[in-house]
This record gives C-alpha cells, structure tokens and sequence, in this order.
C-alpha cells in the first residue's frame, strides 16, 4: 500500500511512531514533515481507485498523525511494510504494520455467534437495528475483528467486549441501519498466518410504515436562511410541543414562532421532520419589513477589540468588544462542522450595540487551528472572522488569534519514569484508587503545561456514549471527567489521582493522555514497563437485561393493565431503573421507577428478580388504545446502563445523536417489540362532548429583568372537564424566543377532584433569555377521560422597555407568527 503526498517541494520525513492500533484511533502513526509550509495542501491517496481512505491531523511543527480507515485493509492482501511515497519530494519510506507474523502467533477463535432479532429483519429506525453478540477465546489483550458492511471499506466498526475474561470475552455489536432490503455484514477474525477469516451476517432492513402519527416519528425543526447571509440552523422539538389539540389520530398544530417583524433575510422555515432527517410539510415565513442592504457593511457587527484570558486547565476566557447599530444577537463559533452559540448573557460591560463579551472556551473541546467566528445582529447580518485573520483595517497587526497550546511531539520521546502507586490491581467487586507518575526529559518545555488523564477502557467509553466505528472526532465522543496532572517539584515529576472502574476489561488497562486537542498519546504507544495492569475475575460492562415479560390486560373491575419482567444481571446486579409509558392514542404519559425494594417478595436477588408495572386502568377509557413501554433504562451496581428508545428525546434530537440498540435491556425480545405494548378494549363513540377548558390562568410577575439573579415565574392555571382529567398528567409550560430556543417546565398538581386540577409550574427564565425581543409561553396538555387531548395555549407577549427589561403585557401584537397544521 502506498500513500501519495501531493508536494512541490522536497521535505525530510521523520517517523516519530510507526504504526499502532488504539480503540481511540483504530490504525494511526505520527510522521515529522520538515520543511512543509503551513499553506500547503496535502491529499493522501491509495495507488489504486480507492480515492481517499486516510486523514492527516496536523499537530504543530511539521508533526502529522496519519489515521487510516480501519475498513481499508480488510479488503486487501495483508503486508508487513506498508510503502509510503511523499510525491514530487524525491523521498520514500516505509512504515512498519501491526499485522506480521511474529506478533499475531495466536490464532482467534470466535463461536456461540448469536443474531437479535434471530433472522436479522427488523423496522429500520434510527435506534433499532440489529445486533449480534459472540465468544472470543483469542488470548490476545486486544484483538481486532472488524465488522464491515458488503465490503464497504468506509462502513466499519468493531464489536465491544462487555463479559469475560481473557480467552474467553463475550462481545456485542450493533448492525448500524443503512439500507432497507436484504444485505450482508461480514465479520472478520484474525489467524496464524496473518489472513483473515470470515463469517458472513445477513440482516433485512424493512423501511417503517410512515403513518403520520404525531408521536411516532415527527419532529417539529426552525430553518434559517431564505436570501440572507445567516446559516440554516435547526432547533427540533419532540411532543407535545406545537401540539394544539385532538389526539395522536386526528389532531391540529398550533405555535407562536417570535418574529421582530424586520430582516435581511426573506424568511424562516417552519418545517416536519422524521427521525430520518426526511422532510414533511414545511412552512415559509415571511418577515414583513425586509430591509435589503446586503452590501453595506456599516450594517454588519464591528469586532473593536479582542483578547484572551488563561485561567486554568487548558480554559481560556476570551474577549470581544462589539459594536453594532441594531445590536448583537448572538455569537457563533464554528467546529468542527458544529456550530455553537452564546447569547446575550455573554454580555458583561455596555450593552447590545456596543458592549464587551465574554466566552469560555475549553481548547481540548474545542480545538483552535481552524475555528471561525461569526458575528450576527438583530437584523440577521453578520461579519466572519477566521484564525489569524486581521480585524481592523487601521490596525491590521490586530488579528483574531483563537487559544491554544502550542506544542509537538517530542513527548513521545521524552516522556519517562512511568509508574503507578497500585499495578496489577484486583478490582473484583470494588472501585479502587490510583496514582499514576511520570516525568519527561527536557522537563522545562513541560512543568507548567496542563496535561489531562483519562482511562479509556470499555467501560469509561461507554459512559462517553464512544461511536466504537470509524470515528475521526475523538474529543467530541470522550465526554468522561478528566484528571489533571499536578507537578511535584520536590520529586520532580507529574502524578495525577484516578480512579478505577469495578469489574471492567481484565489485563491492561489503556488510558491516554491530552496535552491539546491535537495531541496526545496512548498507552498502547508505550512499551510494556510502563502499562497498568489488572486483575478482574468478573468482568462486565453491561447493564441488567430483561429476560421474561410476562403482560397481564384483565379487563375486569378490579385489575390494572402491566407486565411482570423478570430483569437480570449475573456478575454486578441490578441497582434501578426508570421506565416510561405512553399512551398509543392520548399520549398520556407514566413514569415509574424501578428499585431492588421494589422486586416481587420471595421471586429472587439482586441478580434476578421480578418486578410488576401497573398502570391505572379506569372502565371509563372511551377510546381503544396500546400503552407501550416508550423509554427504559435499567442500571447495576457499578453503573453500567441499558436503555431502550422507542423515540428520541429532545436531548437527543439537538443535535440528532444517533443510538445503537446494542445496549437494550429488551435485546431479547427484538424478534417481537409488540410484547411492550397492553391493550383497552373498552370503546365509546362519544367523543363529540365539550373539549376541557382552562378556567383561570395567572402569572406571578408583570416584569422580569433577564439580567437579574432573580429570574423566577410562577404560573397557576385551573382546568375543568365535566368527564374527568386523567390522574398522574402534568401539563408543560414552554418558552419560546425569536432565535427558536425553547424552554419547558413541566407542573405539578396542587390540588384535584374528579372534574377541575389546580397545576402550578415555576421556571427560571434564562439569563439573557429574548432579551431585546418578545418571548412567548404556552400551556400543552391537558388529559380528558375521553381521550381527547385539548392543548391550551396561553399566550402573552413580553417586550423590554431597556435593556436586560421585560415587560408582561396581555395582548398579543402583530410581531409573531400564528402556524395552524391540520393532520388525520
């Protein structure tokens, strides 16, 4: 194999690290390019047609990592020495591999393969898929088995272990859903002679029946763009939001999109959306006062000064002084193809039109060598600056220098003395603490730089919610809490406290650490005097799983509808759970949680057990309709956590976060998800009576200074319905202001009889929340016994009378936009 560098000039190349291999990385190697102009664009290609199959991070001072794509070398015959060309540059070397006889001498060995659902056909939903879980008696401490799709080298991932011990771990894998017909993963496992074996997964996707009911699949998204200059942006929302009334059958969407009523750009998209990113009805909005000077820049924010502040442990405050005619709105820090954003509460000296604000920036999230920032304003204009770039014309040595932590590689040769308090560690049944240190030749270059610790074991990747597939963005997944190191002058080295999870993978414990975004190393980069080792007779990283569901639905006068689930977990055992009920029709919602006191007497232990869930059945229920178990997650002892969506959250929705299905407490059952739903069968057509109405609706303040520290509402309303409001049914107050950010506060019952429920709900508006803008509330959800779902809307507008000002008022004005969807 060889790679080809596109360069004009020639170089000197260094190999810093041959090739390794990392769950962090996959394959990977570092390389110094001596000579290589910043500017200079280098395209890394496969001799053959393959275009593209490696990626080049840059860490500073001619220093490059090289990640390969994992999926690339299954696909061809398996060589010692990959041969790498640097094109025009008169200079070739080569990179040794990690696959070669003498370090792969054990053959592996992988049986009782198992596939959930059994025949591999299941819906294809964005958290479904399926799944195959299998033995491994490889005695190597870490040992490669991608899985690959139809021989797709771009669509790879590799199968976690979860139980075990070496020679004999339990793996699970996800079957990611990519196409709705019949299709073929293949497994690949590793022998003697360095080939590689395969056994072939057939799975048949079939695509979901798009029935428009709302709570099924449908998001509601705001769109920018439409002739301005700002970036479309989406801000989705699950139900019930804009949910206005009817049921999950025949229903009506109502919402108040805030609108100034002026802007550079045309319009604003309201628009459905699936879980599948596919678009439904969309609306356009227009502003009614468009103001077109797109190529005036006397309308564009102003950037007057800009500074940065280290604080500590790679945060940095930074700083800009803003002036703008109509007033900032927000700004917007390009990542990585991300986009994050700070409002007016960035805001500390001045105000909207010519202010200081602040932003704190994390450099290992948020990196530094190719962030943009923009600048946008209430008339939706904005000014962009990139890295190094000057921003004034009278003072261009002033330039936008963005922090970061210069540094190159030479850790790797100069990191030494590497031990740990406690090695070869038994952390059988127990969490168990540690210290680890080091030191580095050359010690001044290192003595007051931070330097982040992190284990990244299977089980602290799998608390980072870690895509174990071909992932590029290492430090957007590890979300673990990290340890720093502390320099000890009087023994003249680093030491760093942390702590090791119980019962997690046994034998070398791999860990890393972070000195940038950029740069780090891993223990596998290491020789073996310096691994961390441990003992483990009991491993596990998975949470409980249920194993039997037995559903009861007696309709008689005295019963309840539910399941008896018997929930195991051999090794750790079970802690507790949440589990979430909705209603098919109304949406009703029943939250229950789960705990060891809860368990059935005399049915088991901790390791297995039974546990009843009821939901209060009323023979009054007009409308036929499944309650189906909608979200579930079940804990053990050592926190390790199962859960199952039947839809996603909104949590998961921003941005779209896209879950397997591996760790399901329900796998078992994924031949036949119905085994989660219980039926009514009582039916009445009278469902032509009065809809509920609210009574009274009261607000315990007329202003708010969103500045303030004291930002609290307190919102009472009453509701009546002549049949009943269901029990144990808690309408949501949402916020919402013109950037389409939305808050919610779900109430509380205060007091009740069989006809009226007095709610209550207090929230803290967010500091800077619409500040300069009108914000809107409105109430959702409120339950009838006849399953209609009246969703009342109370709308007040709120306007500042001066900054950091809001003023209640009760009347709505033309500054807003009233959207009526009708769907059945």
């Amino acid at each position: 194999m060889s790679l080809i560098f596109f360069l004009e000039f020639s170089i000197n190349i260094e190999i810093i690290q041959e090739v390794t291999w990392s769950i962090v990385h996959k394959y990977s190697s570092i390389v110094n390019l001596n000579g290589l102009l910043d500017s200079t664009i280098i395209n890394l290609l496969d001799n053959g047609d393959d275009g593209e199959l490696f990626e080049l991070i840059s860490l500073g001072k001619n220093y490059y990592r090289i990640l390969y794509y994992e999926g690339y070398f299954i696909s061809r015959l398996l060589k010692t020495k990959w041969d790498i060309s640097f094109n025009n540059s008169g200079t070739n070397i080569t990179i040794s591999t990690p696959y070669n006889i003498t370090k792969f001498k054990n053959s592996e060995e992988i049986n009782e393969l198992v596939q959930f659902p059994k025949d591999g056909t299941c819906k294809v939903l964005n958290i479904f898929g399926s799944v195959i879980k299998f033995k491994s008696t490889s005695s190597l401490q870490r040992p490669v088995n991608p899985l690959v799709l139809n021989n797709n080298i771009l669509i790879s991932s590799l199968p976690r272990p979860i139980s075990g011990s070496i020679g004999n771990i339990t793996y699970i894998d996800y079957l990611s859903v990519l196409y709705s017909y019949l299709q073929y993963y293949t497994l690949y496992k590793q022998k003697d002679d360095s080939t590689l074996q395969t056994i072939q997964i057939p799975t048949n996707y079939t695509s979901i029946d798009f029935n428009f009911t709302y709570d099924s699949q449908w998001y509601t998204y705001f769109s920018g763009g439409g002739g301005g200059n700002r970036e479309s942006e989406n801000e989705y929302k699950v139900f019930p939001f804009g949910f206005s009334s009817g049921n999950n059958l025949n229903y009506t969407m109502k919402m108040s999109v805030p609108n100034r009523g002026f802007s550079s750009q045309q319009y604003f998209i309201l628009q459905m959306t699936d879980y599948g990113g596919s678009n439904g009805l969309a609306l356009q909005v227009s502003h009614s006062n468009l103001i077109n000077n797109n190529n005036n820049n006397n309308f564009i924010p102003t950037l007057n000064e800009f500074d940065t502040i280290y604080l500590n442990n790679f945060n940095y405050l930074i700083r800009f002084t803003i002036s703008d005619t109509y007033g900032l709105n927000f700004i917007q820090v390009n990542i990585d193809n991300k986009i994050i954003k700070f409002y007016v509460e960035s805001l500390v000296f001045g105000d909207i039109k010519n202010g200081v604000f602040e932003i704190f920036y994390d450099v290992i999230k948020y990196g530094s060598t190719s962030n943009s920032y923009y600048f946008y304003n209430h008339l939706d204009k904005s000014s962009l600056f990139n890295q190094n770039q000057p921003f004034s014309i009278e003072t261009p040595n002033l330039r936008i220098n963005l922090p970061t932590i210069e540094q190159n590689v030479n850790y790797l040769k100069d990191v030494k003395d590497i031990s740990f308090m406690f090695n070869d560690v038994d952390i059988t049944d127990q969490i168990v603490d540690n210290i680890m240190y080091f030191s580095f030749n050359n010690i001044d270059n290192y003595k007051n730089l931070p330097i982040r610790f992190t284990l990244i074991d299977p089980r602290t990747l799998q608390d980072s919610d870690f895509y174990n597939g071909i992932n590029f963005e290492v430090f957007n997944t590890l979300n673990s809490v990290y340890s720093f190191a502390i320099w000890d002058e009087i023994n003249s080295r680093f030491y760093i406290k942390f702590k090791i999870p119980a019962n997690t993978s046994p034998g070398v414990l791999d860990w890393m650490l972070v000195f940038n975004k950029e740069n780090h190393f891993l223990n596998t980069q290491l020789p073996d005097e310096y691994q961390l080792r441990i003992d483990n007779t009991k491993f596990d990283s998975y949470g409980p799983i249920v194993t039997i569901i037995v559903k009861y639905q007696d309709h008689s006068l005295t019963t309840t509808l539910g399941w008896l689930f018997t929930i195991e977990d051999e090794i750790n055992g079970f802690k507790d759970g949440y589990v979430t009920i909705r209603g098919s029709v109304d949406s009703s919602l029943y939250n229950y949680t789960l705990e060891l006191s809860d368990m059935v007497v005399g049915s088991g232990d901790k390791w297995k057990g039974d546990y009843i869930i009821s939901i209060p059945y009323i023979l009054n229920d007009f409308v036929f309709q499944n309650y189906e178990i909608y979200y579930a997650v079940l804990i053990d002892s050592f926190g390790n956590r199962n859960k199952y969506y039947k839809r996603q959250t909104n949590f998961d929705l921003n941005p779209p976060n896209y879950k397997d299905s591996s760790a399901n407490p329900f796998i078992n059952y994924l031949n036949d998800m119905s085994i989660l739903q219980v039926s009514t069968l009582n039916m009445c057509n009278q469902i032509d009576s009065p809809l509920p109405e609210l009574k009274r609706f009261w607000v315990s303040r007329s202003s708010i200074d969103v500045g303030s520290l004291d930002r609290l509402i307190t919102f009472d309303f009453d509701a009546h319905d002549l049949d009943g409001l269901k029990d144990d049914q808690y309408p949501i107050v949402y916020i919402t202001d013109m950037n389409s950010r939305i808050h919610e506060c779900i109430s509380t019952i205060v007091t009740k009889n069989r006809t009226d429920i007095e709610y209550t709900c207090t929230m803290e508006v967010p500091i800077g929340f619409s500040h300069c803008n009108q914000l809107f509330y409105q109430i959702l959800l409120l339950f009838s016994q006849k399953f209609i779902i009246l969703i009342t809307r109370y709308q007040l507008q709120l306007q500042h009378q001066h900054p950091l000002k809001l003023k209640l008022q009760l009347q709505l004005k033309h500054q807003h936009q009233l959207i009526n969807l009708k769907f059945v």
